[in-house]
């Protein structure tokens, strides 16, 4: 029985962020405009300084889990949105930003 938990451990582990439930492109667009847009911009490129433009970022890159920790923890001037914004919520603002590309 302690294998089994094991490997259901690590299939948890490996599960794509927010499998759960469908993307919400819309309420990934609200909520950008709501907490990002200001400091990231309307189309991603950044109006603060210090804002990586999404666009030619790096971050882009990475898997959405990856994204999902940056949103949760903040980096750098960005604010941290754990407990803010919900799991399925910071999917959803993933999924949009992937689009804005």
């Amino acid at each position: 029985m302690r294998q089994h938990s094991k490997w259901m451990f690590i299939f948890y582990m490996l599960l794509p962020y927010g499998t759960a439930s469908a993307v919400d492109l819309d309420q990934g667009q609200q909520l950008y405009v709501q907490h990002c847009e200001t400091c990231h911009g309307a189309d991603g490129r950044g109006v603060m300084p210090g804002t990586p433009d999404l666009l030619l970022s790096d971050n882009m890159l990475v898997p959405d889990t990856v994204l999902a920790q940056l949103i949760e923890n903040g980096a750098g001037i960005m604010p941290a949105y754990y407990g803010m914004l919900q799991r399925h919520e910071i999917t959803n603002v993933i999924a949009y930003l992937r689009t804005l590309n």
